[in-house]
């Protein structure tokens, strides 16, 4: 690259780097050493995927920053609570029991094409799910962030739940804070099973519904809001281990915490045995607030139902 620029390159200053899909695909763990070694790089460096090429993120308009660098920058801090770094990615491909999940980008245009010429932005579009150093499969946008939540890395992530089945139409949206997690492994002869517990407070940020929350304390909200989020922790927890073999929970790592003579014996195969563990999840979501109204403000007030 250098032979090609007139002007020496300097990466002290280079906050991103980007791995393209087939870099991905192929292997990440040679790199890190040349990442480590060098010393204009930063460990602090974040890391981010894209689907396809990742020169494709740095041709983007981003009219709201300076660069389109910075643009991905500011995306990467916002999707995890400990977005991945070099430093980070080191520790995670050098720790057993663990693997990689990096946040996926992909470019978008910020009108319809049948609109008009717009500009062309980045966004956050799921997470790429490692085994080994391998890149192994993706999670759509909906599936990480219940993954997130899974793994504690969650910030501030939303939740739109439907209170009646009988008018799919009508929902509520709540944005949970205080997201927590914790991972207990259990091991019973051969069998091993994890429980994962997700704690987290919410507050309601739309209702569109006719239900009268005053009049039900806002009980069923969060009893349908504890179901959904637990049948969607379970299908990405799935999604995962199973489809794709990729422990990016931590699983083992909690396992070998609890029982190291065991995780021994089975280190070597963990990848293989995964699609055979068990995984019981459970929430506890408190709502704590219905915000400025309680009601939905467009729903008369002799139309409120309280069942």
């Amino acid at each position: 690259m250098q032979s090609n620029l007139s002007r020496i390159l300097n990466f002290s200053h280079r906050r991103v780097t980007i791995f393209g899909e087939e870099f991905a695909k192929s292997g990440i763990g040679e790199m890190v050493d040349a990442y480590a070694r060098f010393p204009q790089n930063r460990l602090t460096t974040y890391i981010v995927l894209t689907r396809g090429p990742g020169y494709k993120l740095l041709g983007v308009d981003a009219p709201i920053e300076q660069s389109p660098s910075e643009m991905i920058r500011e995306l990467t801090k916002s999707a995890m609570k400990d977005p991945v770094c070099i430093q980070t990615m080191a520790n995670t491909l050098l720790t057993e029991g663990i693997d990689l999940a990096i946040p996926v980008m992909e470019t978008k245009e910020s009108i319809p094409k049948k609109v008009g010429d717009g500009q062309s932005l980045v966004k956050l579009d799921g997470l790429g799910m490692f085994r080994d150093s391998k890149l192994v499969g993706y999670l759509n946008s909906d599936q990480t962030q219940m993954a997130l939540m899974a793994m504690g890395q969650a910030i501030n992530p939303k939740v739109t739940v439907t209170v009646d089945e009988k008018r799919p139409n009508e929902a509520v949206t709540i944005v949970l804070t205080q997201t927590g997690a914790k991972i207990r492994p259990h091991l019973k002869g051969s069998a091993i099973s994890f429980d994962v517990k997700v704690k987290a407070k919410g507050l309601i940020l739309e209702n569109t519904t006719r239900q009268n929350i005053q009049s039900t304390m806002m009980g069923n909200v969060e009893k349908r809001c504890n179901e959904m989020i637990n049948e969607d922790i379970h299908a990405a927890i799935s999604e995962a281990i199973r489809k794709n073999r990729s422990d990016i929970f931590g699983f083992g790592v909690a396992l070998n915490n609890k029982y190291p003579n065991d995780w021994k014996k089975i280190h070597h195969r963990w990848h293989d045995l995964l699609p055979e563990v068990e995984v019981n999840v459970s929430s506890d979501i408190r709502l704590e607030s219905s915000g400025e109204i309680i009601n939905s403000f467009g729903v008369r007030e002799d139309r409120l139902e309280n069942d």
